[in-house]
């Protein structure tokens, strides 16, 4: 396989948790006591009906 793409965790090694929204393109992660909130830019959001 090859890699696609890579999510910058600055200063941890070892990232220990990963959770997904379960039906919007938003990731989770966990790198000892940090959380990173993910989300692809990329996507419409609910919010862009409105305009």
């Amino acid at each position: 396989g090859t890699i696609k793409h890579t999510l910058k965790h600055k200063g941890h090694k070892v990232v220990h948790t990963i959770a997904f929204h379960g039906s919007k393109p938003v990731m989770l992660t966990a790198a000892e006591a940090n959380v990173y909130l993910w989300l692809d830019h990329d996507e419409k959001s609910d919010d862009d009906d409105d305009k």
